[in-house]
C-alpha cells in the first residue's frame, strides 16, 4: 500500500487539510485500524508538549536531530531503510504541500568507535546543530544494566533544551517498554517522551518475541515501499520495524503540524530556555546539567552536523596562542586520520550508493614527539575531557599523555579515564587559574602508545 503521494502547493491549499487527513487514514488503514502506533509511544503525547512540537513547525524547515548508536545509524541495513530516511521521505511530501521542507540529520555513530551516550551527549550541540526542532536519542543496548540512566537521560534533556533552538527531546529505546518514565511528569511541558519499538507490537500481539531473521509484524510481510520485511537482522532492527518506528513518529508529528496550522501559538517559536525555566533537577549530577550552556565539544568523528566549539591553533594561526615555544621548525603536525565505508549492510545492496553509511571513526593521530594545542571556549565548570577512538578502552593509553593548561603541566596522578575512551584532566577550576579573555588554550602531547584523539570537550 502506497502512502507516499506527490503534491502540488498553493497559497490556497496551505488551509486545506485533506492531504493531512488522508495521510492519517491512510496510516490507520495499513495498521488494521489499531492503536499499535499510539502504543508504542510510552506516554501520550499531547497537552502543551505536543502544542510546543507543532509550534517548531511554524517555520519553514522541520529539522530533526538524531544521535545514538549503530541503531540509529542503520548499521546491518541498507541505509536507505534506517527509520531516519523513512521518516524523512514519508514526511517531506505532506511538509511540501504547505510550504515546507523536512530534514533529518543523523549523527548515529557505530560502537567500533568506542562511543557512548557517556560521552556523545556531551556533543548533542556539534553533533545535530543549534537549530534542529528535536532531537533524538538512541542507546538502548548500551545503558542495559546501567542503574544510573536516569541520570544521563536528564542530563541529555537539559543541554538538549539549552541548544539555542529548544528542541524537544525524545529517547528512542528498541525495547518493549512496560515500566514507567520516572523523567516524563518533570520535562512533559517540554514535549520530551519516549518511544518503545516494539511497545505496540508487544501490546497488540501479546505472543509477539523477538526473533532474528523473521518475516512480517503481523499484519505486513514487507514495507509499504516494497522492502525487505525483516523485522530484526540480529540486534539492530530490520527494514520493517524500522518502518514502525518511522510511522508511530511521523503520525504524532503531522498531528502536530495539522494543529501549528489551525492553533496558534503558546510559546514564541525562538525562545530560548534558561536553567529557570527547568524544574529542579531529580537525577543528574549538578555540577553538569545545572550548567547554562550546553558543553563546548570538537568532535572528529563523522557525520557531525553543528559547528565545533573547540579548533586546533598554532603560532601562525592564532596571535593568541601562548605555547609558541612548544613549537620550533621540527614541530610535525599531528595527521588527521579516518576509517573507510562501513561493511555493515546486506551484501547485495552494499554497492548502491543509497546503502551506504554515514559514519566513520576518525581523529587526530597523537604523536609523542610533537604538542597540538586547543583552543577552548569559556567554561564555567572547569570540565575538560579528551578521548580517543582507538577500542573502547583507549583512555588507559592516555594516562601519561602530557597536557599543558593555562601554562602548566597537569599532574599525570590528576588524570583520571573516563568513559572508557576518554581521560579527565580537568573536574573543577583552581584558584589560580585565568580565563580573563574568554579562553583557555591546551597542548597535548602524545605518549608511548599512539592513539587516535576524537574529542575534546568542557564545560
Amino acid at each position: 500500500m502506497k502512502l507516499l503521494f506527490l503534491l502540488l502547493p498553493t497559497v490556497a491549499a496551505r488551509f486545506d487539510l485533506t492531504p493531512i487527513n488522508d495521510f492519517l487514514k491512510g496510516l490507520d488503514d495499513y495498521y488494521q485500524h489499531s492503536p499499535i502506533l499510539e502504543n508504542t509511544w510510552n506516554n501520550p503525547m499531547e497537552g502543551v508538549g505536543l502544542q510546543r512540537l507543532a509550534d517548531k513547525m511554524k517555520k519553514d524547515t522541520f529539522v530533526i536531530g538524531v544521535i545514538g548508536s549503530s541503531v540509529a545509524a542503520g548499521h546491518d541495513n541498507c541505509n536507505y531503510d534506517s527509520y531516519e530516511r523513512q521518516l524523512e521521505r514519508t514526511l517531506q511530501p505532506i511538509f511540501e504541500f504547505y510550504g515546507k521542507t523536512v530534514e533529518v540529520r543523523n549523527a548515529g555513530e557505530g560502537g567500533g568507535c568506542g562511543d557512548s551516550y557517556r560521552n556523545q551527549i556531551w556533543c548533542v550541540r556539534q553533533l545535530v546543530g543549534d537549530d534542529v526542532d528535536v532531537v533524538h536519542y538512541s542507546w538502548t543496548y548500551f545503558e542495559a544494566g546501567d542503574r544510573t540512566v536516569n541520570k544521563w537521560h536528564e542530563t541529555f534533556i537539559r543541554w538538549s533544551l539549552l541548544l539555542d533552538s529548544a528542541p524537544v527531546p525524545t529517547i528512542i529505546n528498541v525495547g518493549e517498554g512496560g515500566h514507567g518514565d520516572r523523567l516524563y511528569d518533570h520535562y512533559k511541558q517540554f514535549g520530551y517522551n519516549t518511544i518503545f519499538l516494539q511497545k505496540g507490537l508487544k501490546k497488540q500481539f501479546p505472543n509477539y518475541k523477538k526473533k532474528w531473521g523473521v518475516v512480517g509484524d503481523g499484519m505486513h510481510n514487507e514495507t509499504r515501499y516494497g522492502g525487505s520485511g525483516v523485522m530484526w537482522r540480529n540486534w539492530h532492527p530490520g527494514p520493517l520495524s524500522f518502518e514502525l518506528l518511522s510511522n508511530a513518529l511521523a503520525k504524532t508529528y503531522v498531528e502536530a503540524l495539522k494543529l501549528s496550522l489551525t492553533q496558534k501559538s503558546l510559546f514564541h517559536m525562538t525562545k530560548m530556555l534558561s536553567q529557570a525555566d527547568f524544574p529542579k533537577p531529580v537525577f543528574c549530577d549538578p555540577k553538569w546539567c545545572a550548567s547554562e550552556e550546553p558543553p563546548g565539544c570538537v568532535n572528529y568523528e563523522q557525520p557531525t552536523y553543528g559547528t565545533p566549539q573547540i579548533r586546533i591553533v598554532t603560532p601562525e594561526t592564532d596571535d593568541l596562542m601562548p605555547y609558541t615555544t612548544l613549537y620550533d621548525e621540527t614541530t610535525k603536525d599531528w595527521e588527521y586520520s579516518i576509517n573507510g565505508l562501513s561493511r555493515l549492510i546486506p551484501r547485495a545492496d552494499r554497492a548502491r550508493k543509497e546503502c551506504q553509511h554515514l559514519d566513520h571513526c576518525a581523529g587526530y593521530l597523537s604523536r609523542s614527539d610533537s604538542w597540538t594545542t586547543f583552543r577552548l571556549p569559556r567554561m564555567t565548570k572547569g570540565q575538560i575531557f579528551v578521548c580517543c577512538t582507538t577500542g573502547k578502552r583507549c583512555g588507559d593509553k592516555m594516562l601519561d599523555f602530557d597536557f599543558v593548561l593555562d601554562g602548566h603541566q597537569i599532574d599525570h596522578h590528576t588524570i583520571k579515564k573516563e568513559f572508557g575512551k576518554c581521560v579527565q584532566i580537568l573536574d573543577g577550576f583552581h584558584s589560580d587559574m585565568q580565563d580573563s579573555s574568554g579562553h583557555l588554550y591546551l597542548a597535548v602531547r602524545g605518549g608511548e602508545e599512539q592513539v587516535r584523539i576524537s574529542h575534546v570537550i568542557t564545560l
